[in-house]
């Protein structure tokens, strides 16, 4: 099987489990975290990443995300797959 054939597969099984669970979806702007957005954009410039990252700090303790350019800041963890899987799984 090719390498791509098993991402996309792997990428299938994933959304599959995400969809079957009983995950929340947050907003990602609200007056809570708008705040917080105002701080993060100071580091992160980038326009989709700074609500989401300013959202995944009002509303948990840990961001899994596969971008590079956030930053690891204020008592708050940004690992990607591997880190996440390597640490918690």
């Amino acid at each position: 099987m090719s390498r791509d054939k098993k991402a996309e597969e792997r990428f299938y099984i994933g959304m599959k489990s995400i969809l079957s669970s009983e995950i929340d979806i947050k907003a990602i702007f609200t007056l809570d975290t708008l705040s917080i957005a105002l701080e993060v954009y100071e580091e992160i410039k980038d326009l989709p990443d700074y609500p989401i990252a300013a959202t995944a700090l009002f509303d948990s303790d840990v961001m899994l995300t596969e971008a590079a350019d956030i930053p690891k800041a204020v008592d708050f963890e940004v690992l990607n797959l591997k880190e996440f899987a390597d640490r918690y799984l």
